[in-house]
């Protein structure tokens, strides 16, 4: 970790799933050394990202709120809503 930093690279936990040209998605999860340049790099703090390169497109990367205390409390809040909706129906 201190070597890449060292170099102006940041060490993240990244999941990624590639589309093989033998039509197997290869998945893997694990931490990544991240270069200034990889569409990853500058998400900090509670943002998740998600990068998803297309043959015509290019990378489109996508940025938002995945943790802390209000999209945490947003979500519960939302299942919570659901079961009420649910059960009313099943009643």
């Amino acid at each position: 970790m201190e070597a890449a930093k060292a170099s102006g690279a940041k060490v993240k936990h990244v999941a990624s799933a590639v589309w093989g040209d033998d039509g197997i998605v290869r998945c893997e999860v694990g931490p990544q050394v991240l270069q200034p340049d990889d569409p990853l790099y500058f998400v900090d703090g509670v943002n998740n990202a998600i990068a998803i390169t297309g043959d015509v497109v290019g990378t489109i990367t996508l940025i938002g709120p995945g943790a802390g205390a209000l999209p945490t409390a947003s979500a519960v809040l939302e299942d919570v809503l659901q079961m009420v909706r649910e059960s009313s129906r099943n009643a």
